[in-house]
């Protein structure tokens, strides 16, 4: 009788986990993490003065962190998804434009995110650079937080998601901007 439990339980357990990690998120409050909630995760912000709080970002598939790119110590001016190790690169600032939209900057260069366009159209190319007036919108991004506690980057322009990329479904490092498809790997998290 014990074992037969213990294996329901176990059954039922591992059914509800599949359940929540196949679940689409719902939204929630748009609202972005406040000082209050980063100071109480710990190392998930750097408080660099002013109310300049920069968080780091977890796609919530892989657990990796948004990361500027400086391969061998040059600046790539790209975005990846890397192991996490706390180094400047990995931390980002969403600086308010209006109603849930941000600048999203990195700390170590003071450059932004930003949705490459071939003349007109948009490319899936997510670069990290010199941030320009607010109004430019390749820039821009609408932040969303969904009831789970993940948060979705919306490209204003395309309105293309902030996607870690999963080509051929094989894990990349690269970060893309790419049609809301509701993979998991179009989710982030700050810690």
């Amino acid at each position: 009788m014990k074992m037969i439990l213990g294996g329901l339980i176990a059954a039922a357990a591992t059914a509800v986990l599949m359940t929540l990690s196949l679940a689409t998120p719902v939204l929630a409050s748009a609202t972005v993490p406040t000082e209050a909630a980063v100071n109480r995760a710990g190392t998930a912000s750097k408080d660099v003065g002013a109310q300049q709080v920069y968080f780091t970002w977890r796609n919530w598939l892989t657990d990796k962190c948004l990361d500027q790119n400086w391969s061998g110590g040059v600046n790539r001016h790209t975005a990846i998804a890397y192991d996490c190790h706390g180094g400047d690169n990995q931390f980002w600032q969403l600086e308010s434009l209006g109603t849930n939209i941000y600048r999203v900057r990195n700390l170590g260069s003071g450059e932004c995110l930003h949705q490459k366009y071939d003349g007109s159209t948009p490319t899936t190319t997510v670069q990290v650079l010199a941030c320009t007036d607010a109004n430019w919108i390749n820039q821009r991004w609408r932040v969303t937080e969904w009831n789970d506690g993940s948060y979705t980057f919306k490209n204003v322009r395309s309105e293309w998601f902030l996607d870690q990329s999963f080509s051929g479904g094989v894990e990349r490092q690269e970060v893309v901007a790419y049609p809301f498809n509701g993979g998991a790997n179009q989710y982030w998290y700050w810690y």
